[in-house]
C-alpha cells in the first residue's frame, strides 16, 4: 500500500509536469517539428515538386500530437498549413488560399491533420491509461513484498522474544492441541508433549492450597479452549517430565476471531520454586530473629533472676528440630562441669550426667580453645569422647561456650536423635543464644555482687557511724559564753583541752582570739551587724568553722551558737567540738565509698552494650522487616524495644547518679528565677495545655551549681507532671522563702500524693511507689545527692490524694556589699563565688530529655 501511494503521487507529479510542458515546451516542440518538416520538404522538393506539398508536415503533426498533446498539434497544423501553402503550393512564395485546386488541397490537409490529431489523442490517452495501470500493478506488487518482509521480521522478532522470555509460553490451536512452546516452557516441564485436551492427563500437577491433583479438564488451558475462561496466577505444584517437583504460576487466555469464536489459547508458566523457598527461609529467619529478641528481653528483663530459661531452651530446640539441650556451669577449678538445666532426657540420665569432667566430654578442648564443637553421625562414631551422648541415642551434638570476657562460665549444647548434623544457620542460632545466656548469667552474677557490696558498704557506714557516735558521746564538748560584744565570760575544761589555753587566759578576752583569719578580723563586724539589724547568720544553726589553738595550729570545729537573755542582758553560748578526728574518719569513708562507686559505675556502664545492640537490631527489624510480621509480632517487637530502652534509661540514670557521687560540683551564684523561667519557656512539657505552672515573680540568688540545680528542678517538675491525677491537667506552684542563711524553694502540685509510710524512702535508690509508672526510681535519689553536694537539703510534705510539696533548701548567695569571696563546701574545699551567666550547660538538654 505504501508503494502504491508513492506511484499515485508520482502520477500526480507527472500530470503537473505535463501541464507545464503543454504551456511552454509543447509549443516550442511543435514549432521545431514544423521547421524540421519544412526543411525535409525542401530537401525532397526536387523529387515531388508541387505534388504532396504537406506530407512532411503530416509527419510532424503526428509526432507532435503523440509527444505533446492536442494543443501543440493544432498549432503545428496551422503553422504547417501556412508554411506549406507559402512555399510549396503554386504559385510559390505567395500565400494563395483560394482557388478550386488549392481549396481541395487545403481541405485534404485539414482532414488528414484532424485525423492524425484525433488518432494521436486517442492513442496517447490509451498509453497513459496503460502506464497508470502498469504503475498500479507495480505498486501493489511492491506493497505485497513489503508486507511479506514485515510479517517475516515480526515473526522472527516474536520468536526471539519467546525464546528469550524467562516465562514459559505455550500456543494451542482451536482443537486444544499444543502446537508450540518456547525454551523456558520446555525447561520448566523438562521437555514437552504436544497433545490435545484429552491428553492433558500426561501433565501432572496439584493445587497448592488443597493438595488435590489436577484433572485433565481442570487445567487452565483446557478451560480456556472449552469454556473461553481466562485464568491468571494460579499457584500449582507440578511434576516435570524429568521427575523434579516445582511450584509454578499458571495462566491461560483464549484467542478469539472477529466474531468471538475461540481460535486457540496462550498458556503461560512461571517457575516460582526459588521464590517460595526464599519466602520459607525468610519466614524462618524472621521467626529466628523474633525468638532471639524475645530471648534477650527475657534474659535481661528481671533483676538478675533467670526464670523459665528451660522454656526458652525448649523453644530453641523445637525450632531447630533438636531433641535435647544441656546447660553446664564450670566449677571453681574450671576443669569440671555441673549440670544446671537439661531437657529431652530421663531423670536417670540426668543424674548420670550431673557432674562431668571436661576430659570425658565432647567439649574437652573448650577450656583452652573456647570454640563451638559440632559432632555429626555420632551413632557411627567410635570416638571415646562421644560415648556418653551416644548412649542417649543422640546423632548430632552442638556445644557452645558460655563466655563473659575471658571467663568461661560453662557450656550450652543442643542435640538431635533424628538429624545427623546441624546446619550453619542452626550453629549461628545456637551461638547467639549462648552469647545471650552468657551475658544474662554474668549480669546476674554482677547484680548479686553489686548487692553484696552495697550491703557491705551499708554495714561499713553503719559501723563507722556508730564508732563516730561513740567518740562524740564519750568526748567532752567545749562550751564558751560571751557577751554581745564578744568578750569571753565562761570556759569549760573541754574548751581548755581543745584550745590549749587555761580558763584564766581566755576569760575577759575577745573570742576572736580563738579564730584564724579571715574570721578573726571580721567577727566584731558580724556582731555589730547583728546588734543593729537582728539578721541572723550563725545563731540557731550548726556550722563548721576553723579554730586556732594556743600553739597557733588551725583545726576544724563544729560550732552551734544560741542566744540567751538574763533580764536585760544578752549573751551567747557556743558549743564547740573538735572534729579533727572525725574529719580524718570521714576522709577514709569517702575513699572507701569512692572505690566502691567506681566499681559500681564500671558494672553499670558495661551493661549498656548488649542493650544498645538489642535496640539497634530491634529498630532494623522494625524498619526493614516489619511487613513480614503480623500485629502480634509487631507488638512483641515494640515491647522488646521499649523494655531495652527502659533498661537503658535506668542505666543512664544510675550513671548520672554515680557521676554525681564521683565528681565534685563547682559552686557559683545562680539566679534561680531566671533559670526556672528559661526552663519553663524552653520545654513544651512545662507549658499549657500540658501543664499549668504558677511561679513567683522574684527568687533570691543562691550558691549552687547551674547544671546540678537545673537537674534538680527538672526532676521535681517532671515528677509533678508524671504523677498527676488521671484526666486532670497537672498544676505546679513554685515559690521561695528566705530562712537566715538559706533559701527554701517549694514545688507544690495537685497530683496523687504520697502516703506517710512511704515518704521516708522516696529519696532512696530504685524506689518506685507505683510499679506501672515509667520512671526508673533514681530521679529523686539524684535530686537528694546533687542538693547535698551543693550544701543543701531536700524534703517533702504530702498527703495521699491531695498532692505533694517538695522543698529544696540551698545557701543564700552573698549580696554585692557583703559578698564572701570564699565559699566553703561540705567536703571542706573552698571555691570562689561568682555570678554565673545563664548560658545553658551542655548536659541540661540530656537531663530534661531523659
Amino acid at each position: 500500500m505504501r508503494c502504491q501511494s508513492e506511484w499515485v503521487g508520482k502520477d500526480k507529479m507527472n500530470g503537473a509536469n505535463e501541464k507545464t510542458s503543454f504551456k511552454v515546451g509543447g509549443y516550442i516542440f511543435a514549432l521545431g517539428m514544423v521547421m524540421a518538416a519544412l526543411f525535409l520538404r525542401w530537401l525532397v522538393d526536387p523529387i515531388f515538386g508541387n505534388q504532396l506539398p504537406f506530407w512532411t508536415f503530416w509527419l510532424a503533426i503526428g509526432v507532435v500530437v503523440w509527444r505533446t498533446g492536442l494543443g501543440p498539434a493544432l498549432v503545428a497544423t496551422v503553422l504547417g498549413l501556412v508554411v506549406g501553402a507559402y512555399f510549396f503550393v503554386a504559385p510559390r512564395n505567395a500565400l494563395t488560399l483560394f482557388g478550386t485546386f488549392n481549396l481541395a488541397i487545403f481541405g485534404a490537409y485539414v482532414t488528414v491533420s484532424a485525423t492524425l490529431c484525433a488518432l494521436g489523442v486517442v492513442m496517447r490517452s490509451a498509453q497513459r491509461r496503460s502506464e497508470l495501470q502498469y504503475r498500479k500493478i507495480l505498486a501493489q506488487k511492491e506493497s505485497m513484498e513489503h508486507e511479506a518482509r514485515e510479517r517475516e521480521q515480526s515473526e522472527t522478532l516474536l520468536r526471539i522474544v519467546l525464546d528469550t522470555l524467562p516465562v514459559g509460553v505455550w500456543i494451542l490451536n482451536a482443537q486444544g492441541l499444543i502446537v508450540g512452546g518456547n525454551p523456558a516452557g520446555r525447561e520448566i516441564w523438562g521437555g514437552a508433549k504436544y497433545v490435545g485436551v484429552e491428553g492433558f492427563g500426561e501433565y501432572k500437577g496439584w493445587w497448592t492450597d488443597t493438595g488435590k491433583q489436577i484433572e485433565p479438564q481442570e487445567w487452565s488451558a483446557a478451560r480456556a479452549i472449552t469454556k473461553g475462561e481466562t485464568s491468571l496466577n494460579e499457584e500449582i505444584e507440578i511434576e516435570a517430565f524429568d521427575g523434579t517437583r516445582k511450584i509454578i504460576l499458571n495462566a491461560a487466555v483464549p484467542l478469539r476471531d472477529s466474531k468471538g469464536g475461540i481460535t486457540g489459547a496462550i498458556l503461560l508458566n512461571q517457575d516460582i520454586t526459588g521464590r517460595k523457598r526464599s519466602e520459607t527461609g525468610l519466614a524462618r529467619q524472621n521467626y529466628r530473629i523474633a525468638l532471639l529478641h524475645e530471648a534477650a528481653a527475657h534474659l535481661l528483663s528481671s533483676e538478675g533472676q533467670l526464670e523459665d530459661i528451660a522454656g526458652l531452651y525448649q523453644r530453641v530446640a523445637d525450632f531447630s528440630q533438636a531433641d535435647a539441650f544441656f546447660e553446664y556451669a564450670t566449677d571453681a577449678s574450671g576443669q569440671n562441669l555441673d549440670l544446671q538445666l537439661a531437657g529431652g532426657i530421663s531423670e536417670e540420665s540426668r543424674e548420670r550426667l550431673r557432674h562431668l569432667a571436661f576430659a570425658q566430654c565432647i567439649c574437652h578442648a573448650m577450656p583452652e580453645q573456647r570454640r563451638a564443637v559440632l559432632v555429626c553421625n555420632i551413632q557411627e562414631s567410635d570416638d571415646p569422647a562421644v560415648q556418653v551422648v551416644k548412649s542417649l541415642g543422640i546423632r548430632a551434638y552442638s556445644c557452645h561456650p558460655l563466655q563473659a570476657g575471658d571467663r568461661l562460665l560453662g557450656t550450652l549444647a543442643f542435640a538431635s536423635r533424628q538429624r545427623d548434623a546441624f546446619g550453619p544457620e542452626d550453629q549461628d542460632f545456637f551461638q547467639t543464644v549462648a552469647r545471650y545466656v552468657a551475658v544474662a548469667r554474668e549480669r546476674a552474677r554482677l547484680m548479686a555482687e553489686l548487692r553484696r557490696h552495697t550491703e557491705q558498704l551499708e554495714e561499713l557506714v553503719a559501723e563507722r557511724t556508730a564508732r563516730l557516735h561513740t567518740i562524740v558521746e564519750t568526748a567532752a564538748d567545749g562550751i564558751i559564753t560571751i557577751d554581745e560584744y564578744g568578750t569571753i565570760e565562761t570556759v569549760n575544761p573541754a574548751a581548755e583541752r581543745i584550745f590549749g589555753y587555761t580558763t584564766r587566759e581566755m576569760v575577759g578576752q575577745n573570742v576572736k582570739m580563738l579564730m584564724p583569719e579571715p574570721d578573726h578580723g571580721k567577727h566584731d563586724d558580724y556582731l555589730a551587724h547583728y546588734r543593729e539589724t537582728g539578721e541572723r547568720r550563725i545563731i540557731g544553726h550548726g556550722r563548721e568553722v576553723e579554730g586556732k589553738r594556743k600553739d597557733g595550729s588551725i583545726f576544724p570545729l563544729d560550732l552551734a551558737v544560741s542566744e540567751s537573755w538574763i533580764g536585760a542582758r544578752r549573751f551567747f553560748t557556743g558549743l564547740l567540738r573538735d572534729i579533727s578526728q572525725r574529719k580524718e574518719t570521714e576522709k577514709r569513708l569517702r575513699d572507701a565509698t569512692e572505690e566502691l562507686e567506681q566499681f559500681s559505675y564500671s558494672i553499670i556502664h558495661d551493661m549498656r552494650a548488649p542493650l544498645r545492640a538489642m535496640v539497634g537490631f530491634g529498630n532494623i527489624l522494625n524498619e526493614e522487616h516489619t511487613s513480614h510480621l503480623d500485629e502480634e509480632g509487631r507488638d512483641y517487637l515494640r515491647r522488646i524495644i521499649t523494655s531495652a530502652q527502659r533498661m537503658d534509661h535506668l542505666i543512664l540514670d544510675a550513671l548520672s547518679y554515680s557521676k554525681v557521687l564521683r565528681e565534685g560540683l563547682p559552686l557559683d551564684t545562680i539566679d534561680a528565677g531566671t533559670l526556672l523561667q528559661e526552663m519553663v519557656e524552653s520545654y513544651p512539657q512545662f507549658q499549657p495545655p500540658r501543664t499549668e505552672i504558677d511561679m513567683a515573680k522574684e527568687f533570691p540568688r543562691v550558691t549552687a551549681n547551674y547544671a546540678g540545680l537545673t537537674q534538680c528542678f527538672s526532676n521535681l517538675l517532671n515528677n509533678a507532671i508524671k504523677f498527676g491525677k488521671p484526666h486532670q491537667t497537672p498544676r505546679v506552684r513554685i515559690w521561695a522563702e528566705k530562712q537566715e542563711e538559706f533559701v527554701r524553694f517549694w514545688f507544690e502540685d495537685n497530683g496523687i500524693g504520697i502516703a506517710p509510710e512511704h515518704q521516708h524512702r522516696i529519696f532512696g535508690m530504685y524506689q518506685r511507689l507505683n510499679a506501672e509508672s515509667e520512671g526508673t526510681g533514681i530521679g529523686l535519689a539524684l535530686v537528694r545527692k546533687v542538693v547535698e553536694r551543693m550544701n543543701g537539703t531536700v524534703g517533702v510534705e504530702s498527703k495521699l490524694g491531695e498532692g505533694s510539696r517538695f522543698w529544696v533548701e540551698l545557701p543564700i548567695a552573698e549580696n554585692d556589699e557583703q559578698r564572701n569571696p570564699s565559699i566553703q563546701a561540705r567536703d571542706g574545699s573552698h571555691q570562689t563565688a561568682k555570678v554565673q551567666r545563664m548560658t545553658p550547660a551542655p548536659q541540661v538538654g540530656v537531663i530534661l530529655n531523659d
